[in-house]
């Protein structure tokens, strides 16, 4: 792959993803599934959306304005995702300029190099994963604005850096950390390019200038998470997540966890393919994404021995290692939780789409055939990983849209007042769980947190139990046992 190839032949690939990233949750009937009930609920928690926005804002562990007004625009009674998914291009789209410029500002301008990135980027599971979730507006954004403050941290001049470029700084990291909380790694990682990274001190004629500009720029990006967060802490519950019981997934936990969560973010960065076979199937299979990678990191080792403009400075071999840094940095708080998602990598797994997007094309002579093999098979692994995590989408979608399908059916025939008593198989619960994607049929529905949230805005419908029998016992007493959607799941 070289600088020259056809620039037609890129668009028109750009072309082809963005209409499969639109039109096959559109095409699937993409809906609220799994655990994303809680921003839709909060959304229409209030007859207005300032009212939800107030509520939100007083009792929830977390606040992210932007899940709650993307979920605004879902209809509650068909859940159905479609509106939103302008939020989320929009998000994606914002992404994927910001990291265009960062390839500008580290010396990879072309065409080529713009192309092999977004299609990283966008084929990586947790880009996915994120833009076709109803609760994840506020990862897409947060992603957006973390990859643009770094963009602009890197753009500070040596010295005299104005109030322009402060204000600039300041909106940056006022508008991430609303997105979500998360963006205070973000923050972190930007503040430490400022105080260290390039164009650095060595650019600079008059040190003690130089050194008070960045401590400003730095006071700038982290001062608007410090305001949020401390606003957060006085005048709500967000302080009683970390000693919330109910999943203890975001308590804090010690240091084999963080180990834990960081080699699992070091690898998320990386990964290409189908992630979830490396848990769901055997030998060779498992291996496929650990192959992608593997490939992954060769690729962007190179493109880090390219890089030039803004970080010309650093050396080669230390590029790809920066980019890894940042990365953590921007989760670092969520290494201290539970587990880390693979939903978390949405934003530093863009860092190393601009490495990989400069290593593709960088090879010439000798060596050009043995890479052409590798980057089709990387290709070829990430967009297996792209099909197959969307042909779990689907199921997911179907079988939440068919058992509450079910369960629309038995309200409507039901008398006025009445309770129903819904009975939901163990077969409906049970089966091989990953992420959001690869779910048991009841838990894609959340048939409680579904009806919980159709009612919100209808109460005459009529109240609603979800049980599960007991082994052996009898059916006696349900209004209706749920069957099995009519989708099942063919392969792992």
């Amino acid at each position: 792959m070289t600088d020259g190839l056809p620039r037609y032949v890129g668009l028109g690939s750009f072309a082809v993803l963005f209409l499969a990233v639109l039109t096959i949750p559109l095409a699937n009937r993409a809906t609220v599934c799994a655990d994303d009930f809680v921003w839709i609920t909060n959304a229409w928690s209030g007859g207005s959306l300032t009212e939800a926005l107030s509520i939100a804002w007083a009792s929830n562990f977390f606040f992210r304005p932007i899940d709650i007004l993307a979920n605004r625009l879902i209809n509650p009674h068909s859940l159905d995702v479609a509106p939103l998914l302008v939020v989320q291009i929009a998000g994606l789209l914002a992404l994927t300029v910001g990291m265009w410029r960062l390839l500008a500002l580290v010396g990879s301008a072309g065409a080529t190099s713009r192309f092999v990135a977004t299609a990283w980027l966008w084929l990586h599971p947790a880009t996915q994963l994120s833009v076709w979730s109803a609760g994840c507006s506020s990862q897409t954004w947060c992603a957006a604005f973390g990859v643009w403050i770094i963009c602009r941290a890197l753009e500070l001049p040596a010295e005299r850096i104005g109030w322009r470029h402060l204000a600039s700084l300041a909106l940056l990291s006022a508008g991430g950390i609303i997105a979500k909380e998360l963006f205070v790694g973000w923050a972190t990682a930007a503040a430490f390019v400022i105080a260290v990274g390039q164009p650095g001190f060595s650019g600079a004629q008059n040190l003690l200038p130089a050194f008070r500009n960045r401590i400003l720029a730095s006071c700038g990006v982290i001062l608007p998470p410090c305001v949020w967060i401390g606003s957060r802490l006085w005048f709500t519950r967000f302080g009683d997540v970390v000693h919330d019981t109910s999943g203890d997934l975001y308590a804090l936990h010690g240091p084999a966890i963080v180990l834990i969560n960081l080699g699992t973010s070091l690898l998320g960065m990386f990964v290409q393919g189908p992630v979830h076979w490396a848990r769901l199937l055997g030998l060779p299979w498992m291996l496929v994404p650990f192959v992608g990678a593997a490939l992954s990191g060769a690729f962007a080792f190179t493109g880090g021995t390219r890089a030039a403009g803004t970080i010309a400075r650093l050396p080669d071999r230390l590029v790809l290692p920066m980019a890894v840094m940042l990365g953590v940095v921007a989760v670092w708080p969520a290494l201290l939780i539970g587990k880390v998602s693979e939903l978390y990598l949405m934003g530093p797994n863009a860092l190393i789409a601009a490495l990989v997007g400069m290593g593709v094309p960088a090879r010439r002579g000798p060596s050009a055939p043995g890479v052409t093999v590798a980057a089709s098979a990387l290709f070829v692994i990430a967009l297996a990983g792209f099909v197959s995590r969307s042909y779990h989408f689907a199921v997911t979608w179907s079988q939440a849209q068919d058992l509450r399908d079910q369960v629309r059916r038995v309200a409507e025939a039901a008398a006025p007042g009445s309770r129903l008593v819904i009975g939901v198989p163990k077969a409906l619960r049970s089966g091989p769980m990953h992420s959001k994607y690869c779910v048991p049929p009841a838990v894609a529905a959340g048939l409680p947190q579904s009806w919980f949230v159709k009612r919100l805005v209808d109460p005459s419908l009529p109240e609603a139990d979800f049980l599960t029998p007991i082994a052996g016992g009898e059916a006696a007493g349900y209004t209706y046992m749920l069957e099995a959607p009519s989708r099942s799941r063919v392969m792992w």
